[in-house]
């Protein structure tokens, strides 16, 4: 993943604002910024009113954009939910919306 900008270029807008308009899968190849996409969507989305789950990133991913999250001064910073924490805590966690990034084994 590259490190640097997350702002968005023309087509890499259209894109996010035809994604954020209208339901769609994105089928992006190697080196069109993919990362520059979901760190633009995660921003949207790291706030108490949202909720949204990041499945099957590799601890690599998510420490990427978190550290990326920080460095645009994104107020509320995912977490990461493993089987570590308990069913209540999770849901104690759900409920304070936000992104949060999440195993499989754990849903």
């Amino acid at each position: 993943m590259a490190t640097g900008s997350s702002e968005l270029l023309e087509f890499d807008r259209q894109i996010f604002l035809d994604l954020l308009n209208e339901d769609g899968l994105v089928i992006m190849a190697k080196g069109l910024g993919i990362d520059r996409m979901i760190l633009n969507f995660l921003k949207l989305y790291c706030n108490p009113k949202s909720f949204v789950l990041v499945l099957n990133t590799s601890n690599y991913q998510e420490e990427y954009f978190i550290e990326e999250l920080k460095a645009h001064n994104v107020e509320l910073i995912p977490k990461i939910i493993t089987s570590q924490y308990s069913s209540i805590e999770r849901e104690e966690i759900y409920l304070q919306g936000g992104v949060l990034f999440v195993t499989p084994r754990i849903l």
